[in-house]
């Protein structure tokens, strides 16, 4: 069997897509637009197109970024503001 058979394998697919694009809060036309694309082009992934392999790698940094986001807010109103270092 060659990569490509193996490599075919891996890529997510529409159920896959479409569960992690709301695990992270995002719509398809939200996605394609912090992307610059077409929303089309989105819409069609997993359909006529074979969804792109950075895809999963893309969500999975957004759902973590947006977790870190709110991580920081969640703490920032008990940080102190100035740390004096020179003590």
């Amino acid at each position: 069997m060659s990569f490509f058979f193996f490599f075919c394998l891996w890529l997510m697919n529409k159920e896959e897509f479409n569960k992690i694009l709301k695990d992270v809060g995002l719509t398809k036309k939200n996605f394609a637009i912090k992307l610059g694309i077409k929303q089309q082009t989105v819409n069609s992934w997993g359909t006529t197109q074979q969804i792109p392999y950075w895809v999963e790698s893309w969500l999975d940094n957004y759902g973590k970024a947006k977790l870190g986001e709110s991580v920081i807010a969640a703490v920032t109103p008990y940080i102190e503001k100035e740390i004096d270092v020179s003590k």
